[in-house]
């Protein structure tokens, strides 16, 4: 996914190209939030079909919605735009935990390699020391044992 920053990012331009301040300015507003009425509605749509936009269902979508609220005109203009912004902010929202899992998976690692260079100081010198040297020092430690008996 971090791979694909530089589509992310032309989509993002695209939008602010087609989506004008001037307009965005003119779009019914939720009183709770303050966000475009338009962009709720899109974050509502994807939260209920898990992010996996589908041409019909948003459709089917839009007209159940608007047998209660009917969509300004400047709202239907803008929608694909605003479809288009709300699933840019999921992604870098997904973006930024696959980051942060990514730190912290790193952070482990460095971890883990401190952990291991302290518990084995031979490590540092190139020596290792891990499961298979250990089972066959025990076994030559056991038969060394046995053979003195």
């Amino acid at each position: 996914m971090l791979d694909h920053i530089n589509f992310i990012e032309t989509q993002a331009q695209v939008v602010i190209r087609e989506l004008p301040r001037a307009t965005l300015i003119q779009l019914p507003k939720l009183r709770s939030t303050g966000m475009p009425r338009i962009y709720a509605l899109c974050s509502d749509y994807l939260e209920h079909v898990d992010g996996r936009y589908d041409v019909h269902t948003f459709e089917s979508y839009l007209m159940s919605y608007q047998e209660v609220t009917v969509l300004k005109d400047a709202e239907c203009w803008a929608l694909l735009s605003a479809m288009r912004v709300i699933i840019i902010s999921r992604l870098a929202e997904a973006m930024r935990e696959v980051r942060k899992r990514h730190e912290v998976c790193h952070s482990i690692t460095s971890l883990l390699e401190q952990i291991g260079q302290e518990l084995c100081p031979m490590k540092r010198y190139g020596f290792y020391w891990n499961e298979k040297h250990a089972k066959n020092h025990w076994i030559q430690s056991r038969s060394s044992i046995l053979s003195n008996i």
